[in-house]
């Protein structure tokens, strides 16, 4: 079963592209568990190319992982706030929103 992070890597890559970024990010944040939905837009134009590489590094890091069809707890702490653009807010099933400081 491949191709999963083969996509995923080139979402990351496409976070710079304007016209696909919301795309890119939604397909991104699959890897998460536990996860209703999402919403936002991107506030600050700068940000974008970091988010494109932490996500790169975290898909790197945990290549292994993803290949086999893991999908990350957002409590896990391999998973940080700065995988989601500042503008942008996760759903819960349980109706909280992450990251919870913003």
């Amino acid at each position: 079963m491949g191709g999963r992070v083969e996509l995923l890597e080139i979402m990351a890559l496409r976070l710079t592209e304007s016209d696909v970024a919301n795309d890119a990010l939604s397909s991104l944040f699959q890897v998460f568990e536990g996860v209703s939905g999402w919403g936002g837009g991107f506030t600050a134009p700068a940000e974008v190319n970091t988010v494109s590489a932490l996500w790169r590094a975290f898909i790197a890091i945990h290549r292994s992982e993803l290949e086999s069809g893991r999908r990350f707890s957002l409590d896990d702490p391999a998973v940080t706030a700065d995988l989601v653009p500042r503008g942008w807010k996760l759903h819960r099933r349980d109706k909280r929103t992450w990251p919870p400081d913003r």
